[in-house]
């Protein structure tokens, strides 16, 4: 009976050459090889799957290699053939996990004073090295600080924050980066070359990607893969294998998004869970693909910086002239709050719902409102503005500027300044932006707002983050658009006569109250 080995295992990294995207520290551990600046203790951290434990052995195949301490490691000699296969009597590869306490360590110790068998050196490898008891630590503390001339160390964590500073000082440090998907990419192009399957670009970038930065995960994928496709793998036979959206419908919710198409991106969040898509790894990679539309925006050169196959660039490209960044920060706000949501609420496809809607009916930094300036301008007469400030009714400000799309930025000064005062001014929209004033026009219930920026202080403050933002000194005046004028003629009831508040004696807390909310007495005193 033939035993299947995996592919991570049979493309497992021989030599530094060979390793993926771990560059600097190969040829860190070279040099110090070839100048006789070997440490007797390294500390390899890294995520998962981006080769710490391969670097090991080919660094502990260097040193012991019958042609060592060696930076190219013949690969052929007993020493290199049995630490390759994680056999070697004097490569001693340690599970950090099953053997944590202190008795472990004082056997490792004790161990440690003779002298190996065949080779040059003693070298233990320990995974997992986080997973020490404190107990087992302190007493690793003067072994690893001065131990024997023969013996190294080589340790590999996913968590160093969890090791006492006290071990991580006595070793030399290497910090292990993720590998990007386009070099996972290339190595498991290589590999279905071997293997003699005929993979698509496209599908070989879903694959790195949902590894994540690790080649041995994408691998493992690209193994499962290949059981389920046999010689062929195309990106439609990862969706179905990994129950993934299709690119179509991430891309189509964009252009749902472009055109204001409710009815479609609704039918979009009925697709997917009429298919059994996983909501969350909808929304990730909606947030990856906007992510990708705002480098774009950014004229960043996206070959090199976005992780994607070239028909997706094409896709990208496109979509990108349809939106400005500060409409593509606003949906990846929104979205990352309802992908926190999403992991404690009972109904996804909600949360889902009005994830797209909000994206298809965008805030006004995307689309002008001057047409519905315009509009209302049309519909009223217009104002004759009192010295004040406010407006007559039946006389609303005519809008004789465009609102400025800088109003976000003064939104977001104000917020770091105070805070508070964002809460009254929000309600606000530029009405006139001329050479040396700045107006504000609140709606008709919002005087009480608009009455709360006329204070000296908070006045001077919002002109200097005016002075910031536009580059010029300007002054703040603010005002009120009239309410809608409804009468008898228009409305088809019958006007009736409401008693005037001033004929009556009315408490003054009472007429505070009123002006503050905008409200009217109708009764008073009682009466």
């Amino acid at each position: 009976m033939i035993v299947y080995t995996v592919i991570a295992r049979r493309y497992r990294p021989q030599n530094f050459d060979e390793i993926v995207g771990q560059e600097p520290i190969s040829e860190t551990l070279k040099n110090a090889i070839a100048e006789n600046r070997i440490a007797h203790a390294y500390l390899f951290v890294g995520p998962r799957g981006v080769g710490k434990t391969s670097m090991a052995r080919i660094f502990a195949k260097s040193l012991n290699c019958t042609k060592g301490p060696t930076s190219n490691p013949c690969g052929k000699c007993e020493p290199c053939k049995f630490i390759s296969e994680g056999s070697d009597i004097d490569v001693i590869e340690i599970d950090g996990a099953s053997n944590r306490g202190i008795d472990n360590i004082r056997a490792l110790r004790e161990n440690a004073l003779y002298t190996p068998l065949r080779s040059k050196f003693k070298i233990y490898i320990v995974d997992e090295f986080h997973m020490l008891t404190t107990e087992a630590f302190n007493a690793f503390l003067k072994t690893l600080e001065e131990p024997p001339e023969h013996v190294k160390f080589i340790f590999a964590t996913t968590e160093p924050q969890k090791m006492p500073d006290t071990i991580v000082s006595r070793c030399q440090r290497f910090d292990f980066r993720r590998i990007s998907s386009s070099n996972i990419a290339k190595c498991l192009q290589s590999i279905c070359k071997n293997e003699k399957v005929a993979a698509e670009e496209e599908a070989l970038f879903a694959v790195a990607r949902m590894a994540k930065g690790s080649l041995r995960d994408s691998e493992s994928i690209l193994d499962q893969l290949i059981s389920y496709c046999g010689k062929k793998i195309t990106a439609k036979d990862i969706e179905k294998v990994f129950n993934l959206p299709p690119y179509s419908v991430i891309s189509g919710i964009m252009e749902s998004a472009h055109k204001s198409d409710l009815k479609s991106a609704v039918e979009t969040v009925n697709n997917i869970f009429a298919n059994g898509y996983d909501p969350g790894t909808f929304l990730d990679m909606l947030v990856d693909h906007l992510r990708n539309l705002m480098i774009a925006n950014c004229n960043a050169s996206l070959e090199s910086t976005l992780d994607v196959s070239q028909a997706e660039i094409e896709i990208i490209m496109e979509q990108s002239k349809y939106f400005t960044v500060p409409v593509l920060l606003y949906y990846l706000e929104s979205l990352s709050d309802i992908r926190r949501r999403l992991r404690d609420t009972g109904n996804p496809k909600m949360l889902l719902e009005i994830a797209v809607i909000k994206m298809a009916q965008p805030p006004q930094i995307q689309k002008s409102i001057q047409p519905l300036r315009e509009q209302t301008k049309a519909q009223a007469a217009p104002v004759a503005e009192n010295p004040d400030g406010e407006t007559e009714a039946g006389q609303p400000q005519a809008n004789t500027a465009a609102p400025d799309t800088n109003w976000t930025n003064v939104l977001s000064a104000l917020k770091e300044k105070k805070p508070q005062l964002v809460a009254y001014i929000k309600e606000a929209r530029p009405e006139k932006i001329s050479d040396n004033e700045f107006v504000l026009s609140f709606p008709h219930n919002m005087k009480f707002h608009r009455d709360q920026l006329e204070d000296a202080a908070k006045k001077q403050l919002i002109e200097d983050v005016l002075h910031t933002v536009y580059g010029r000194k300007l002054i703040l005046k603010t005002v009120v658009l009239p309410a809608p004028t409804r009468t008898a003629e228009n409305s088809g009831e019958t006007p009736e006569k409401i008693p005037s508040p001033q004929t009556e004696s009315i408490d003054p807390d009472a007429q505070r109250l009123a002006s503050m909310f905008n409200g009217t007495i109708v009764k008073a005193n009682g009466k």
